[in-house]
């Protein structure tokens, strides 16, 4: 497109306003990884490991449960939980 004789950017002068107001914006939603695991959670894992239950054993009745991740995936990991053990 060539270039709008009033803006100069080849943008119309409302598409040049609407640019110039998003630049401007502050982002409201944090990029990156969701907050870690709600404390409940992290009570009834550390709960269950010390009752002696295994990290795999825990995992299988999460899914059971079909209590979601901290990402909101539907599958747990004995690996994933390990760092909140006791």
């Amino acid at each position: 497109m060539p270039p709008d004789a009033s803006t100069g950017t080849g943008l119309t002068a409302s598409t040049a306003a609407g640019k110039s107001a998003q630049i401007g914006r502050r982002r409201t939603v944090r990029p990156g990884r969701k907050p870690g695991l709600p404390p409940e959670l992290i009570t009834r894992i550390r709960g269950e490991h010390a009752k002696g239950e295994s990290l795999g054993e825990i995992a299988r009745r999460l899914n059971t449960d079909r209590v979601p991740t901290s990402q909101g995936g539907r599958r747990w990991w004995p690996s994933r939980y390990a760092p909140f053990s006791p």
